[in-house]
């Protein structure tokens, strides 16, 4: 035995929906209009994220407690020591350490 059809969305909102009631059309999007003059020369808010990828590993919970334990036998965070981590790991095979801390304000 097979189951009723069910009602789209848009028939619920028609039954809800006050007698008489007509929703407002949606205002059409207008495009800015800039110049290559114009992108050129606009510069970055103050307050702008700088271009920012996550990187993500899983690790065991014997790993995690030694990083955790280091971070705070050297006085600073997860993040510094897998910045300076990866750095060294670029550095061991001939690559520039170009890895850097997000800013603190990133996001606000």
């Amino acid at each position: 035995m097979s189951k009723p059809a069910r009602g789209s969305l848009s028939s619920l909102s028609d039954r809800l929906a006050p007698k008489g009631h007509v929703p407002p059309a949606a205002p059409a999007a207008v495009a800015p209009t800039l110049s290559t003059d114009t992108i050129a020369t606009q510069e970055p808010a103050p307050n702008a994220q700088r271009d920012l990828k996550t990187m993500m590993c899983r690790v065991n919970r014997a790993g995690w407690q030694e990083m955790s334990r280091l971070a705070i036998d050297k006085g600073e965070n997860l993040e510094d020591l897998l910045i300076e981590a990866c750095n060294d790991l670029l550095r061991k095979n001939q690559r520039p350490p170009v890895i850097e801390k997000r800013s603190p304000n990133a996001g606000k």
